[in-house]
């Protein structure tokens, strides 16, 4: 069953950790949900890194998505990760919520 792996509201400009993968374990992500609650358009980034590889332009699944006023995005996924894999988020404007949604498996 799914549940919530991971939720975080960045500062400005900031990679962020949204979820990593417990050691020992896998994970399938079934969905992120992207909110803008402040009063202007957010870019918003999403990337995720192997392992806990530096940040890279490979690992984006979402750059620069614009996020308008008061709205949201539900980017649906099904991504399997593995143990120590890393979702990195970013919002321009430190007023777009991140929700990560999914569940872990012991192997």
């Amino acid at each position: 069953m799914a549940r919530v792996l991971g939720q975080s509201a960045p500062s400005s400009n900031t990679d962020t950790s949204l979820y990593t993968t417990p050691s020992g374990r896998r994970c399938v992500v079934s969905s992120l949900s992207i909110s803008n609650t402040g009063a202007a358009s957010a870019t918003c980034r999403v990337a995720i890194r192997p392992a806990g590889e530096a940040l890279a332009a490979k690992h984006y699944l979402l750059y620069d998505e614009e996020v308008p006023v008061g709205s949201s995005r539900l980017v649906v996924l099904g991504v399997d990760l593995d143990a120590t894999d890393v979702v990195t988020v970013r919002s321009s404007t430190g007023n777009a919520a991140f929700t990560l949604i999914g569940d872990e498996i012991i192997p």
